[in-house]
């Protein structure tokens, strides 16, 4: 989660401005390429990256749909959680990180978001809970330090 003070650099932003318009250009000139996927993953991480959440669910959405097999089906199911969180739809969003943090790829990042997300929300006994069951699902996880 981004914090209302933290500002991208304006090198970053330069960057990101770039991917998403090589992106659109990929889907704009080249819709049967087999970069299509690539491009709307891309185009979906960009717009988070830059705070546009709306955007990004949209193209998260967009490549679940028309390319659930997809190498990126998996990310995009939890970026899109995060954009649906960022537009203010918090229930939905515990509900879906609840389901990803079952099983798969993004279970154990899953599972540490949903701390993170009750301690913003200012619910800290359900934060402390959460975290204490990531701590002894993921003995070693990547979060732990």
């Amino acid at each position: 989660m981004r914090s209302t003070s933290e500002e991208l650099p304006p090198q970053a932003k330069s960057q990101y401005d770039i991917a998403i318009t090589k992106s659109s250009k990929v889907l704009a000139y080249y819709p049967e390429s087999k970069y299509v996927d690539d491009a709307l993953f891309l185009l979906g991480m960009s717009f988070y990256r830059t705070a546009d959440y709306t955007k990004a669910l949209r193209k998260f959405e967009e490549l679940l749909e028309a390319f659930p097999e997809s190498e990126y089906a998996d990310e995009s199911e939890y970026w899109k959680t995060l954009c649906i969180y960022e537009v203010g739809e918090f229930d939905r969003a515990l509900d879906r990180l609840k389901d990803l943090s079952g099983a798969g790829a993004f279970a154990e990042r899953s599972k540490f978001m949903m701390a993170e997300l009750f301690y913003e929300q200012e619910d800290y006994i359900s934060a402390k809970e959460t975290y204490l069951e990531y701590l002894t699902t993921y003995t070693n996880g990547r979060y732990q330090s």
